[in-house]
């Protein structure tokens, strides 16, 4: 409930966010298309520390699994990675 897992396509601009699935503790979504090279992105809030965490994927596969290992870090700092990309 307090994290967001978000899909960055390298070659656009299109970001899609990932459902969280309850069941297995992790993120998914339908709507990637095989063989995208994409960036997944984790922005978690825990009281009042925020993590970002990132992960690049050059060729996307049905069952591909990517583990984040978000960073503490400030909410600005995140805002300036985000504003460039």
């Amino acid at each position: 409930k307090n994290t967001t897992v978000l899909a960055y396509y390298k070659k656009q601009k299109t970001v899609i966010k990932l459902d969280f699935e309850y069941s297995t503790r992790s993120f998914r979504s339908n709507l990637l298309p095989k063989g995208a090279e994409i960036t997944l992105i984790s922005i978690s809030k825990l009281g009042s520390n925020y993590y970002y965490g990132e992960k690049e994927i050059s060729s996307l596969e049905d069952g591909t699994i990517a583990k984040i290992e978000p960073e503490k870090t400030s909410l600005s700092k995140i805002q300036d990675i985000l504003n460039n990309k």
